[in-house]
């Protein structure tokens, strides 16, 4: 398979610091350690400058050693780590002000893999990165393929993650800090989410892309090929499906299935804000899972795709399978209901079902990326070519001792890793790549623009044994570093030789530290108490100090508490002699206790009270304002009450009392409202 020019024009993002694997954690920059002060520099090539200066010298003490946070100070926490300041389309500007949380403290019991399988472990956020997510949703449908990507998957206190991962065919070791933009209280991821069953790899994942191309505003639009070439470097392509046909489109996409290759669907349109066919969200991608050959009643065939929506939700999908769907119950020619046969499950999960007609008329294309977990990667790393040109090629070899099935390509820099202004990169890069056996005669020749992801693949026709050369011809753009892959994929190792007959120094990745974990005790944030409501405290009746009163009925098992989920109120009303025995009269003491059990509700709750003229107040808890208005006509006193409780505000709770003059009637009443915190 040939590819010549670019079938999709990726969008163009850029900016990047990360590490890159030479001897790993014996060689890493010590910057964990040091304060958070800097913001990230913006210039043309930042990205790829950052991504040269090698690796710290601390990584492993730190994440073994470390009781509390350490700070990755590469990419901070802060507004230059979301987007940049000098190059902006000014997408996240609403996200200036945000705080950033550190996973183990918004979720304390998470782990890295959750207690699930991967599949529905993404959450898509305000970021337009579908495509990243649905990529690494694709190569986690292989468990063990996508855990090889984590160096260090257990949880650590100092919060420090490392990843295995490609960048212009070239091994890397990324890493990054477990802080993420959390809203405007730190309390819930606003891009990828947290999975259902407490896994975190993908708001890091996430993370690893935004800080390898500067920001998270860089990581927006793309091919989900990327994020799977990122994790396995495999080469992918993108089919256009209006020039197939259902049958066509299936074999590709069965076939590539059997072979465990990692695929996903597109919609076409410009916004996922709006709907398209089968009310899919348009411009979005989704994870291919499978596909299924239905055995009808009649004994007939149907095709269906299942695929995944990251947004995790079925976004009210009308497809014929649909999950509400009486096909699913149906029972085929083999004794088996179609669900059965499917593996379907009814649950508002992202989880769908396509025929193949269907897709034909929902989707604009397809990517199919050929992972091979057999294949071994060989690669020479190539620094600072300024000889080779369009006239004047980069010569290359490797010899084969015996027929063998390969792939074979050279790659740059991603485009999206340059700043994109009028200063920066305005051009593309165009590049010739030849294959030539040893009597110099041509295999195959191609040229591409640089974001084309060509690839020659031998994989179906082995090429035969002997020694080989690869002719590299760039035509450069304007501010392009000059760094390159050639990269062999191959069931054996093959060196790859330049003029001077020698291989590039060796990056491996890091395999050895799965079980790097930490060895001192965690020094926990101190956490702020949630209120208790159980009232399991003495009986208590009041009797008219209101202050005491409000103490003593906080706990008291006489005063009842009702939880309503996202908030809770208490309310009691108690008649007192007149304390002076002059009277047979009474007053009307009413107590009110309000507020949540929830970290991330924003709750308001509102008692209004009214009595003769004179009335009493006490309150407990800063959350509470009240206000008094009187009313000389009617000679009452009304008692307006509010207790605002926003995400971090300590303690989550108000309580109010109002005592009535000596036999004087009274009213109350109360009102609620919450709304969930970000």
């Amino acid at each position: 398979m040939t590819k010549s020019l670019p079938q999709m024009l990726l969008i163009l993002l850029s900016l990047v610091t990360i590490i890159r694997s030479e001897n790993i954690f014996d060689k890493l920059v010590n910057r964990f350690s040091k304060p958070q002060k800097a913001t990230i520099s913006s210039s043309c090539q930042a990205a790829i400058t950052r991504v040269n200066k090698g690796l710290s010298k601390n990584f492993k003490d730190l994440v073994t050693k470390s009781s509390t946070y350490q700070n990755d100070t590469s990419f901070p926490s802060d507004y230059s780590s979301i987007a940049s300041t000098t190059y902006t389309k000014n997408e996240l500007s609403p996200f200036t002000k945000v705080k950033w949380g550190r996973l183990n403290t918004i979720c304390p019991t998470c782990t890295m893999f959750g207690t699930q399988n991967y599949i529905n472990d993404i959450s898509q956020g305000y970021l337009g990165d579908c495509y990243f997510l649905a990529g690494i949703s694709a190569v986690a449908e292989n468990q063990t393929r996508l855990e090889k990507a984590f160096v260090n998957p257990s949880i650590n206190w100092g919060g420090l993650y490392a990843f295995n991962v490609f960048i212009r065919g070239v091994p890397y070791v990324v890493d990054v800090d477990d802080a993420i933009p959390a809203g405007k209280y730190g309390k819930a991821s606003i891009f990828a989410g947290i999975g259902s069953d407490k896994s975190i790899w993908g708001p890091l994942l996430e993370k690893a892309w935004s800080k390898v191309n500067g920001n998270y505003e860089r990581i927006s639009a793309g091919q989900t090929g990327e994020a799977i070439s990122f994790l396995t470097n495999a080469p992918y392509q993108y089919y256009n499906v209006s020039l197939l046909n259902a049958p066509s489109m299936w074999k590709l996409i069965s076939e590539g299935d059997a072979k465990g290759f990692a695929m996903s669907f597109s919609t076409p349109g410009k916004s996922d804000k709006t709907v398209c066919s089968l009310n899919l969200p348009c411009n979005h991608a989704y994870t291919i899972i499978g596909t299924y050959q239905i055995t009808k009643s009649d004994g007939s065939k149907q095709n269906l795709y299942k695929f995944r929506n990251p947004w995790g939700i079925d976004n009210s999908f009308s497809g014929q399978y649909q999950d509400a769907s009486t096909y699913w119950s149906a029972v085929g020619s083999n004794g088996k209901t179609y669900a059965q046969q499917a593996g379907q499950t009814n649950a508002n999960d992202g989880i769908l079902y396509i025929t193949d007609n269907e897709a034909m008329g929902a989707f604009n294309g397809f990517n199919i990326a050929e992972v091979r977990d057999s294949f071994v990667n060989s690669w020479y790393d190539k620094k600072g070519d300024t000889v080779a040109s369009a006239t004047t090629p980069a010569v290359y070899t490797f010899t084969l001792a015996a027929n063998t099935p390969l792939i074979l390509f050279v790659k740059t820099y991603d485009r999206r890793m340059y700043e994109q202004n009028s200063g920066c990169k305005t051009d593309y890069a165009i590049f010739k790549v030849v294959l030539k056996d040893s009597t110099g005669k041509s295999i195959q020749a191609v040229s591409f623009y640089e974001d084309a992801n060509f690839y020659f693949n031998f994989v179906d026709t082995p090429l035969a044994k002997g020694t080989y050369k690869i002719e590299f011809y760039p035509t450069w753009g304007n501010v392009d570093v000059k760094d390159y892959g050639v990269v062999i994929q191959a069931p054996v190792s093959i060196a790859i030789l330049d003029s001077s007959s020698k291989t590039s120094a060796v990056s491996p990745h890091d395999y050895s530290s799965k079980n790097l974990k930490p060895t001192v005790p965690q020094v926990k944030p101190v956490a702020q108490p949630l209120p208790v409501i159980n009232q399991t405290g003495p009986a208590y009746t009041p009797n008219g100090t209101i202050a005491t009163d409000l103490i003593n009925c906080r706990n008291s098992s006489s005063f009842k508490v009702s939880n309503y989920n996202h908030y809770f109120y208490g309310s009691q009303v108690t008649s007192i002699l007149d304390p002076t025995k002059k009277t047979t009269k009474s007053m009307y003491q009413i107590i009110y206790l309000l507020g949540t059990q929830k970290e991330n509700i924003i709750f308001t709750g509102q008692v209004t009270i009214k009595t003769a003229v004179g009335g009493q107040i006490s309150t407990a808890g800063t959350g509470m304002i009240c206000l008094k208005s009187t009313s000389t006509t009617a000679k009452e006193d009304t008692f307006t009450c509010t207790c605002k409780i926003e995400i971090d505000f300590y303690p989550k709770e108000c309580m109010v009392g109002i005592l009535s003059p000596l036999g004087s009637s009274y009213s109350y009443g109360a009102a609620f409202q919450y709304s969930q915190g970000y």
